[in-house]
């Protein structure tokens, strides 16, 4: 398809990564993750169906990553890059929220605290060094991922 047909399309560069940003989280089912994390009781199982949302996201779009990764300087990539953070660190503050008032959060870390650990681990960043660079299965990414945030975040089961 030619650059013009795009724009034309999606007016800009911004509008292209937001739209295609909108279908890849359709592709990796966001609703149904969303949906399945919020039933969720357990708080360990709940981050672990978290780490699995998460590795589902990076996973279906490895391809988009590479290539963003690629024009990394671009304002509108810079942009979107911001967003996607945002976007995530949102979530996460409504995922250790719901914990945090259950009193499932570790005693002395705050939600603050306990909110950059889950957006830290949970980052593309990490997602491709285990991935990519040590050649671990999505599964595997996901395991570990998923008892990293339930030692990080977690309360001590009685």
């Amino acid at each position: 398809m030619a650059a013009p047909t795009i724009y034309a399309t999606f007016g800009t560069k911004a509008a292209i990564l937001h739209a295609l940003l909108a279908q890849l989280e359709q592709d990796a089912d966001a609703p149904g993750w969303r949906d399945r994390i919020a039933a969720e009781g357990n708080p360990a199982a709940k981050l672990e169906k978290f780490a699995q949302w998460s590795v589902s996201m990076l996973s279906t779009s490895k391809a988009v990553i590479a290539a963003a990764q690629g024009a990394a300087g671009d304002p509108a990539i810079i942009d979107l890059k911001a967003e996607a953070d945002q976007h995530r660190r949102d979530a996460l503050s409504a995922l250790i929220g719901g914990l945090a008032d259950r009193g499932a959060i570790q005693a002395g870390l705050s939600r603050s605290k306990a909110i950059d650990r889950a957006w830290l681990l949970t980052g593309v960043e990490m997602y491709l060094a285990a991935t990519d660079g040590c050649g671990w299965s999505d599964r595997e990414y996901s395991r570990w991922l998923a008892s990293l945030l339930v030692s990080q975040l977690l309360a001590d089961s009685p």
